[in-house]
């Protein structure tokens, strides 16, 4: 039972969790041998880090995703539940000035994306195809009447929801390339509120992958022969200040 519970707690799909099993079944074995102290805060240890290598799981799978398989259409619950997270970011002062809308039905979709531009590395590429194209939207706010800019508050939901995303299978792209008055207008949104991002969303119809900067230093995402979309990421020796 402890074994289920510590597994259920797990942010991952159900088979990975059949995976799982076994390997804690053997940890768990040889852990109780121990005293009841020391099994306690291995456990602990233990717990501490899977949540550390879960999270950095989750974030080496967060790329931006912009191909998708538009047929298989998103839920209003599932949505709901990757905003939901957004509540327990933090917040300077506090305020929680940003506000969420859901764009989940096909008529919808079709009236946002023409508004959108995809890509600004892909010079020749105007966007995914018709039958490619993002299976939902959530437009990220700023309701006005508590601030006019929000930018760190943004990002850091905006992190929360792409890690919510991508527990959930989903691939998203953050977009802050549109006009906000469109959007505005197309989704009847009222006069304090203001659009800042877009994230589209939908199942993954391409694949993407981390890979390290070249030596001449091109930080440009591209994709290779086979179409998988290449994301090149600094060297931890380039980020440190020694």
């Amino acid at each position: 039972m402890i074994i289920l519970g510590l597994i259920n707690q797990l942010r991952i799909n159900q088979a990975t969790k059949v995976i799982l099993f076994p390997i804690f079944l053997i940890i768990f074995t040889l852990l109780s041998q121990n005293s009841y102290g020391n099994f306690k805060l291995n456990l602990q240890k233990l717990c501490r880090i899977m949540d550390f290598n879960s999270l950095k799981s989750l974030l080496k799978r967060d790329r931006s995703i912009r191909q998708y398989n538009e047929s298989r259409r998103v839920t209003e619950a599932e949505l709901f539940d990757i905003v939901s997270l957004t509540r327990y970011c933090a917040s300077g002062r506090n305020l929680q000035p940003l506000r969420y809308r859901m764009v989940i039905s096909e008529e919808e979709c079709e009236r946002i994306f023409p508004l959108l531009a995809w890509a600004g590395y892909y010079k020749h590429w105007d966007g995914p195809e018709s039958g490619k194209r993002p299976a939902a939207y959530i437009i990220q706010c700023i309701d006005s009447r508590l601030c006019k800019s929000a930018e760190c508050d943004c990002g850091l939901s905006l992190q929360a929801i792409t890690l919510g995303a991508v527990s959930k299978d989903l691939g998203c792209c953050i977009i802050k390339s549109f006009d906000p008055e469109k959007v505005k207008s197309v989704l009847g949104l009222p006069e304090w509120c203001v659009p800042v991002y877009v994230i589209s969303l939908g199942y993954p119809a391409e694949k993407a992958v981390v890979t390290e900067v070249d030596k001449d230093g091109d930080i440009k995402y591209f994709r290779d022969r086979d179409g998988v979309q290449c994301v090149p990421k600094r060297r931890m020796d380039d980020l440190m200040i020694y």
